[in-house]
């Protein structure tokens, strides 16, 4: 695969740029509970400040990705000095159009503005991601973007009319909002989950994700409200496109903290071993995975991470008993 970044025509600008308008109206309806007419105004109304001239606009980086002459996608990136950030680069928008997903496209984009970027003597590339895009997420991290900060949001409902007259007599500590320095010193984790299927071999089932080189089991990371085990239902639907049974919990393997990365707690659930029709009904999702099968485990090793090929081994070892690890090794009594 040789793909380049060209020069956006005028044409193909107006059609990707009013697309990307709706599209960030309406996550910004989904993910900041903005009215559809708010959200529209919202929308252009960013454009117009970052793109005053559109396509000519100062310090703009607008390109077409290209593979072998035929368009994949595209970018918008602005260089440092531009208004919304000017300490830096930042990648306003990437994409990849849906029927050249699945192919690490969106991998390579970033890498050749990466290459664009350092020619013009620019450091630091930054970017805006919401947290309910994982997937996006996972890309982001594995290519080495850290967190510089969040946000976050809930919905109130208003109170029944008989209960909100009357204070109530005894407050639940958990309603009440904690002290920011005892916050800011609690340790940070992240939570993710996984799946854990056989066949009648032996052999486990793994999956190649499109935004890493190296296989994983089914699974990632929570969502907002979600519990472990619902995590991980919902990745095996997203990634599989069918559902499978996710049954008991084989381990809780704790993942120290790495630069730049907090420490983890990886919970493996149990699949069991998938029969004939299961197996035949999987339908990987090409946004997500460029592939899967079922590996044995003595080749696990050359496949994946060793932490994860490890923390495999050792829930095989368990069966259903369910064990707490660390790093994939049970802790000394």
């Amino acid at each position: 695969m040789n793909l380049v970044l060209m020069p956006m025509s005028g044409p193909d600008f107006e059609r990707r740029a009013a697309m990307l308008r709706r599209r960030y109206a309406g996550n910004l309806e989904r993910e900041k509970g903005m009215a559809a007419a708010d959200a529209e105004a919202e929308a252009r109304r960013q454009m117009e400040v970052v793109l005053p001239r559109g396509l000519d606009s100062e310090l703009a980086i607008l390109r077409s990705a290209q593979v072998d002459g035929v368009q994949v996608g595209w970018l918008w990136a602005m260089l440092p000095g531009a208004p919304t950030r000017p300490e830096m680069a930042w990648l306003h928008n990437i994409e990849v159009d849906p029927e050249h997903q699945g192919r690490g496209h969106a991998r390579a984009m970033i890498r050749a503005l990466e290459h664009e970027l350092r020619g013009q003597d620019v450091t630091r590339l930054g970017l805006n991601v919401f947290g309910g895009n994982t997937r996006a997420i996972g890309l982001y991290e594995s290519l080495g973007f850290t967190v510089m900060a969040q946000q976050m949001a809930k919905a109130l409902d208003p109170a029944p009319a008989d209960e909100a007259a009357v204070a109530p007599a005894v407050v639940d500590d958990a309603d009440q909002a904690p002290d920011p320095q005892y916050v800011a010193g609690l340790t940070r984790v992240r939570v993710a989950a996984g799946v854990l299927y056989r066949d009648g071999q032996g052999r486990v089932l793994i999956v190649q994700p499109t935004y890493k080189d190296t296989a994983e089991i089914p699974g990632g990371a929570l969502e907002a409200g979600e519990s472990p085990l619902q995590a991980c239902r919902r990745e095996v639907r997203e990634e599989l496109g069918v559902d499978l049974p996710v049954g008991g919990l084989l381990a809780v393997d704790w993942t120290p903290p790495r630069p730049h990365w907090d420490g983890a707690l990886m919970f493996v659930f149990d699949g069991g071993e998938l029969t004939a029709a299961q197996t035949e009904a999987i339908r990987a999702a090409p946004d997500e995975l460029s592939g899967w099968r079922f590996a044995a485990v003595a080749d696990l090793d050359t496949l994946m991470v060793p932490r994860l090929a490890k923390r495999i081994r050792a829930c095989l070892a368990l069966a259903s008993a369910g064990s707490y690890l660390e790093s994939g090794d049970l802790p000394t009594p």
